[in-house]
């Protein structure tokens, strides 16, 4: 018998629609306002009534290959639909993040589909970020050829998990993208220089900083204080279903 876990890594492996997979966001704001200027895109499992959190099948699928390439199409697909027909509004400037895996950027005709996608839901690539994964600064030719053409048609790409200032330098000069995210562990007490580093390097880069795991408002004034404008974490929100976002956050 497989349990529900292994089921959604089957369906999903197999391309077996529909997906039990459901889209949420965990709003992004504005730290000076507390305004909600969008939101990055998460997933969860859903079988019957149970929820399953993505560490317990993101795994397995990024191991099978075809089933990562096949979530994140259905991700990137789906947002798209949902952010054209529900949260896009005329001179709307928020930022929607979408996690991209290495094995999807290592396929040839990645980012053709993205862009295909983006056209068809009249998206505009500039209210997406697509966010590398993961802490590895290594990217191949082909990755870096669809960064290229992402970014060259009007999409951001971010560097995830930017955990401390080498960290930051490597990946950045492996393929410098428009935004990074600091990693949540640069905001505890003790690692703030660490943070004030990055910080400053990334604004004479004339990168955009977006801090994540934002709990406290001695966080915020930190952040504020380095200039850092973009949040997300527990402190405004938790991740919550596509539906309660655009009813809470889509006007």
């Amino acid at each position: 018998m497989f349990n529900s876990t292994e089921r959604i890594i089957k369906k999903v492996s197999n391309n077996h629609k529909p997906f039990p997979i459901e889209i949420w966001f965990q709003p992004l704001f504005q730290l000076s306002h507390f305004k909600c200027v969008g939101g990055e895109i998460l997933v969860r499992g859903k079988y019957l009534n149970e929820s399953i959190l993505p560490f317990q099948f993101i795994l397995q699928l990024e191991k099978h290959g075809e089933g990562i390439v096949n979530l994140g199409h259905f991700v990137v697909e789906e947002s798209f639909k949902y952010i054209s027909n529900f949260l896009s509004v005329e001179n709307d400037n928020r930022l929607y993040n979408i996690n991209v895996s290495r094995v999807e950027l290592e396929r040839e005709n990645y980012a053709d589909a993205v862009i295909m996608m983006g056209d068809e839901s009249l998206i505009a690539p500039a209210s997406i970020i697509l966010e590398i994964t993961g802490n590895d600064s290594e990217l191949t030719e082909l990755m870096i050829s669809n960064l290229n053409k992402l970014q060259g048609h009007g999409f951001n790409i971010a560097w995830g998990d930017v955990c401390n200032i080498d960290d930051f330098l490597m990946k950045n000069e492996v393929f410098p993208g428009r935004y990074i995210k600091l990693d949540r562990s640069l905001l505890a007490n003790t690692r703030l220089d660490e943070a004030s580093k990055i910080i400053k390097e990334a604004h004479n880069l004339n990168i955009t900083i977006i801090a994540e795991g934002v709990q406290t408002m001695n966080q915020v004034s930190f952040l504020l204080k380095e200039n850092v404008t973009l949040g997300q974490g527990y402190l405004f929100s938790r991740p919550i279903p596509k539906e309660i976002y655009s009813a809470k956050f889509g006007s």
